[in-house]
């Protein structure tokens, strides 16, 4: 859902068989396929958003590789990184990673407290391990463009982004203005700080109408149709 509201065209989930009767009834306006089909035959798309939901079995692993293409950009979240810190290698620069404090511990093999400490290093390091843009979560977000010396921050959102799921709300938005960005030669980069500076704000403007005790993730999506409206406009 966040990566259709945030410009995506054509979006297709690929996930164990059995979940696709549910995934259509959620979101009718994404197809699904077989990840054992999608696995055998990698589908052409342009790009691809990997870990909400994964789970961290050698067999997602697998996955990642057969759908993987570094030609094409894509997003690694959730438990594509944890599995991507167990076998680490180089995503290039048309790759974004999001990580939130204890993943990004567990990509560079350092306690969470050391990423704390200093999260412009955490950035860069990641950047620098992983050779792609690093975008490093938390109350100010800090994101580390892959072959580039410069950090970018986003300041805005509430601490009711901290409820589970808003972070995969932040990776589909980040594929979702990957898509639409490809046509105007938008690098990874600057598509991931769009992105997190939408998913902030749309968030601060959640927070006051609904309150950040009753906001939840999938109450984004309204507020940030509105808000590319006003962009647009």
């Amino acid at each position: 859902r966040a990566a259709i509201a945030a410009g995506a065209g054509l979006t297709t989930v690929a996930c164990p068989k059995e979940l696709i009767p549910i995934l259509q009834s959620l979101v009718p306006a994404a197809m699904c396929m077989d990840i054992a089909d999608a696995a055998r035959s990698r589908p052409a798309y342009d790009v691809l958003a990997l870990g909400p939901g994964l789970g961290q079995e050698a067999a997602a692993w697998e996955n990642i590789l057969a759908l993987y293409d570094a030609g094409k950009p894509s997003v690694w979240d959730a438990d594509a990184l944890n599995l991507l810190a167990q076998r680490p290698f180089r995503l290039g620069e048309r790759a974004v990673m999001t990580p939130h404090p204890g993943e990004a511990a567990r990509l560079l093999g350092i306690p969470a407290a050391q990423i704390a400490q200093d999260r412009f290093a955490a950035a860069q390091a990641l950047r620098e391990r992983f050779g792609c843009a690093a975008l490093l979560k938390g109350d100010v977000s800090v994101l580390a463009a892959a072959g580039e010396p410069m950090f970018s921050l986003s300041a805005n959102g509430t601490p009711a982004l901290a409820k589970g799921g808003s972070g995969d709300v932040l990776a589909g938005m980040t594929a979702g203005l990957l898509a639409a960005g490809l046509p105007q030669g938008r690098t990874a980069a600057q598509m991931a700080a769009l992105a997190v500076w939408l998913h902030g704000e749309a968030a601060d403007r959640c927070a006051e109408q609904r309150s950040m005790t009753a906001m939840l993730p999938q109450d984004l999506f309204e507020e940030l149709g509105y808000l590319l409206t006003e962009l647009e406009g």
